[in-house]
């Protein structure tokens, strides 16, 4: 379960924005270890795991993490989710995605000031939920639970005619968020619900696990790299050549103009002379933001379509213009300031990132582009997110 899913969803602690940690070392492969009626899922480095009915499968989930992994109760139901709107669950399948994430990371990615400085479950998934919510689920309201005599969350969702299901959140060792969503047919979400809570009363985690944390990078005359651990603060204002568009991006950042509508910002000097493409090491990150009429944008990508098409519809097309020279995530429709928009996971040698299209007013969209190291997307989406929504128009 990715980042964005896990705020995505829901407040999700999982899913936009993730917020999730770099992986960890992978010296072994996940093992799972059957028993009568158990088995029992290991992450990489042996430090947490999870235990799931006999007889189901699993697969692993590459999002970064402690520990991430997908459950069902066959083969058919493993390959679902009702985040693609293709997919409809049948009587009796159910899919459960789990996810161990550092608490602080997840906390660090949220406006300063959302939650506590010791936050509860409830408090975390309505913070998420005040991020924005998929355009994909109907939630309802999160209830306080105990699993473990841990506090914990539980939130109804559906989509639709095509499945419903819960959210389960707690908090372990006041250091880790273990989260799951529950993915079933129409009318059987709560079928599910002893074996969900057992699953996220299963997750163990040893003392040896650990948030791992940046590498100090030595430098004179780069701005230091910045932890999303940091509150963020977006202090500094670049604009467009043109005049007509401006954003604002953290204190300690640089930017520079590119063309007359966009402007790159990045952390440190070297990644702002990235771009797409190009290899990035482990805590470099750069934005590229630009604002442009529909109809230019449509011309320049030399898309098919209309210039009254939806952020969803252009982001798809322009997926397919790109086609099998990087991998795609299923792309996700969503609201930013009431605004309708569309965003997508990639990743190619050397790099991932997200790629968000806003409809900002009536005919003109901001399109932006993150770029990081493998494995570091996550974390810095909050920091994209809270760029965009400072994006400001003169025309």
């Amino acid at each position: 379960m990715n980042l964005r899913r896990l705020t995505t969803l829901a407040l999700l602690c999982f899913t936009s924005f993730t917020l999730t940690l770099p992986t960890l070392a992978q010296e072994s492969t996940p093992e799972v270890t059957p028993s009568a009626d158990l088995q029992t899922y290991t992450n990489e480095d042996q430090t947490a795991s999870v235990q799931f009915p006999a007889g189901w499968v699993f697969e692993k989930d590459n999002s970064s993490g402690l520990l991430s992994v997908k459950l069902a109760s066959s083969d058919s139901s493993l390959k679902k989710e009702l985040f693609n709107k293709d997919d409809v669950f049948q009587s009796g399948e159910v899919h459960i995605e789990v996810a161990v994430i550092s608490l602080t990371e997840l906390v660090s990615g949220l406006p300063a000031g959302t939650v506590s400085t010791d936050p509860t479950p409830l408090e975390i998934v309505q913070a998420l939920a005040k991020q924005g919510m998929p355009d994909e689920f109907k939630f309802g309201d999160p209830g306080a639970i105990t699993i473990n005599d841990n506090p914990a969350v539980r939130m109804n969702l559906s989509a639709d005619k095509r499945g419903e299901g819960q959210l389960l959140l707690t908090i372990l060792d006041k250091k880790w968020i273990a989260a799951l969503i529950v993915y079933a047919a129409p009318g059987e979400g709560d079928k599910w619900d002893i074996i969900a809570r057992d699953v996220l009363a299963s997750i163990t985690i040893l003392p040896a696990a650990e948030v791992t944390t940046q590498p100090n990078l030595e430098s004179t005359d780069e701005p230091p790299f910045e932890s999303t651990a940091d509150p963020l603060a977006l202090t500094q204002t670049a604009k467009t050549s043109n005049g007509l568009g401006s954003l604002s991006y953290p204190g300690t950042w640089v930017s520079r103009q590119f063309g007359s509508e966009s402007v790159y910002i990045a952390n440190t000097k070297t990644a702002l002379d990235k771009s797409f493409g190009s290899s990035f090491a482990a805590g470099e990150v750069n934005i590229l933001v630009t604002l442009s009429p529909i109809d230019e944008y449509i011309k320049q990508a030399q898309l098919p379509l209309a210039a009254d098409a939806s952020p969803l519809e252009l982001l798809q097309t322009t997926i397919k213009v790109v086609g099998d020279s990087l991998k795609f995530a299923t792309p996700q429709t969503s609201t930013l300031n009431d605004k309708r928009a569309a965003s997508v996971n990639f990743a190619g040698e050397g790099f991932e990132g997200t790629a968000w299209i806003v409809e900002y007013q009536k005919g003109a969209i901001i399109t932006v582009q993150l770029l990081t190291a493998p494995n570091e997307s996550a974390r810095w989406q909050p920091t994209a997110l809270a760029v965009i929504t400072s994006v400001k128009s003169t025309d």
